[in-house]
C-alpha cells in the first residue's frame, strides 16, 4: 500500500504563492492610485492658481479705481462678482492694517477660522473647507493721466 501525503489547501504552495501575489498587486494598485490623486491634486490646483491670477487682471483696474474713489458700493457687486467663478469661493479685501474692509463668500477670518460671508457682512462658522488655498495680490491704482 502507498503512503499518500495530503497537503490541506490552506497550507499548498500554489495557495501561498496566490496570497504572495494578490498582496503584491494590492499594494502596487493602492500606491499608483493615491500617485495618481496627488498628482491630479496638485495639477489642479496650479490651474485653479492660473485662473486666480486671470481673476486678478480682471478685475483688478475696477477695484483701485473703487478704492481710490472710495467708493464702496462699487466694491459689493466687484466682490459678488469674483465670487461667482467657479474656482472661487470667497473673496477678501484687506487695507495694509489688515481690517477687512469687504468680503464674500467663504475667507478665513483674522482668528484663523473658516467663516461664511454673507451679503450683509454676517459671518458663520463653517466647518467642511478645512484646507484653504488663496491667491494673494496689492491693488495699486494707476492714474492714467500722468
Amino acid at each position: 500500500m502507498q503512503n499518500i501525503l495530503l497537503v490541506s489547501m490552506k497550507d499548498s504552495i500554489s495557495t501561498q504563492l496566490l496570497k504572495a501575489v494578490f498582496s503584491f498587486y494590492i499594494l502596487l494598485t493602492i500606491s499608483v492610485t493615491l500617485i495618481h490623486m496627488g498628482t491630479e491634486y496638485w495639477n489642479q490646483k496650479e490651474n485653479v492658481i492660473k485662473e486666480l491670477k486671470i481673476i486678478q487682471e480682471t478685475f483688478e483696474p475696477g477695484l483701485a479705481k473703487a478704492i481710490w474713489d472710495y467708493n464702496l458700493e462699487q466694491l459689493k457687486p466687484a466682490f459678488l462678482g469674483m465670487a461667482k467663478f467657479p474656482a472661487v469661493i470667497g473673496v477678501k479685501l484687506e487695507n495694509q492694517r489688515g481690517k477687512v474692509i469687504g468680503a464674500a463668500g467663504v475667507i478665513v477670518n483674522q482668528e484663523g477660522k473658516t467663516v461664511e460671508v454673507d451679503q450683509k457682512g454676517n459671518q458663520r462658522l463653517v466647518q467642511r473647507f478645512e484646507d484653504l488655498f488663496w491667491h494673494e495680490f496689492e491693488i495699486v491704482f494707476k492714474d492714467k493721466k500722468g
